[in-house]
């Protein structure tokens, strides 16, 4: 049996409906909003961590991470929202970390997690966070560096100062390694550093972290539809 016209514009419908549905399969999704909880150490007399505990600087961004060696000092105090001290640009803190005395200011720690829910991690091909971080931030995820902001020639060590002043006033948008996620539940993990020792503010806050994933979603109607008729066209075909 020849495809007339009429079969072959059915045959064409089916085709598009099918390359529409899988064009459109990308979804933007937050996993971590700025709600979510974030366990902190804000050292008050800048009383370097890695003096008591050597292997701090390498180990404290595995804490959340299965079968983690941290033993360093406890991150006892959380919250949410914007962190810091003093006043911030952007908003109002409304997570006080508490302010050490001038030329004590140094670096505060944060921990938290995010899901991926059923997400397949192999199947995320963007993995961006909006943050406000003053002066600067490097980012972990599931105890790997996965970005920063403003850390060109900045040692993420306790007394890291940061070699310029960073944006207090907007929120920041960056790129972080998506090939770090794991299916499931991750771990966060963000240090911010001050630009000098005397600064009279810090603020921190991840407002949203955003997973794009190419996973292939249930078919929809119409390339049911279309299907259904290629289906009918072929059978008759026979």
């Amino acid at each position: 049996m020849k495809l007339n016209k009429s079969m072959k514009t059915t045959m064409s419908l089916a085709a598009f409906a099918l390359v529409t549905n899988l064009a459109s399969s990308a979804a933007v999704t937050t996993v971590l909003t700025d709600a979510a909880t974030w366990d902190y150490l804000h050292p008050q007399d800048a009383l370097n961590p890695a003096t008591a505990d050597t292997d701090f600087n390498t180990t404290w961004y595995t804490q959340n991470d299965a079968g983690n060696s941290y033993n360093g000092p406890g991150f006892n105090d959380s919250g949410s929202g914007i962190f810091g001290y003093g006043a911030i640009s952007n908003g109002t803190v409304t997570e006080d970390i508490g302010t050490p005395a001038s030329g004590s200011r140094y670096t505060a720690y944060f921990v938290s997690t995010f899901n991926l829910g059923t997400i397949a991690a192999n199947t995320v091909t963007d993995l961006t966070a909006n943050i406000l971080a003053d002066d600067a931030a490097f980012v972990y995820i599931n105890g790997q560096l996965a970005g920063g902001i403003n850390i060109v020639g900045l040692s993420d060590t306790y007394f890291g100062l940061a070699a310029s002043s960073g944006n207090e006033a907007s929120l920041t948008t960056i790129a972080l390694d998506q090939s770090l996620l794991i299916d499931g539940e991750n771990s966060i993990s963000v240090s911010v550093h001050q630009r000098s020792n005397g600064n009279t503010d810090l603020g921190f806050t991840m407002d949203d972290l955003n997973v794009t994933s190419t996973a292939v979603p249930e078919p929809t109607t119409t390339a049911l539809l279309a299907l259904g008729g290629l289906a009918l066209i072929l059978r008759r075909r026979r």
